[in-house]
Order: C-alpha cells, then structure tokens, then sequence
C-alpha cells in the first residue's frame, strides 16, 4: 500500500498507523508499506513533487526487493 504525501502523511496524522495496523493484521509477508513525506505545500503534488516521490518510490523498490 503506498500513502499519499497531502494530508494523509502530516505531522501528527492517525492514517499511518492505521495503515501498519491493517497491514499488520492481514498476516500477509507479500503487502508492504511505504510512506511517502508529507509535501507540506498546498494544493495536490506538482511535477516536481511528483518525481521526487518517483524517485523515491524506485530507490524504496530497489531497497526492498534488491532489484
């Protein structure tokens, strides 16, 4: 499951330990979790914001499954 970096992801939010709490609960080693940082802009990701969480979402990829 990925977090989106808006809200959901801000200093002091209940969605991500929500979400480990579920994942944990499905007992399942194939579901990961990955957060993405809170943007702390306004508005949904800009182009710019959108590749930072793409590059982060690869080097996380790269990190856990050692592609």
């Amino acid at each position: 499951m990925r977090l989106g970096s808006m809200d959901a992801t801000q200093l002091g939010s209940a969605w991500p330990g929500y979400i480990k709490k579920a994942v944990t609960g499905l007992n399942d080693k194939g579901v990961y979790t990955h957060f993405f940082a809170h943007k702390n802009t306004p508005g949904h990701p800009s182009v710019k914001e959108q590749q930072a969480m793409g590059d982060d979402m690869i080097a996380y990829i790269g990190k856990t499954f050692n592609w």
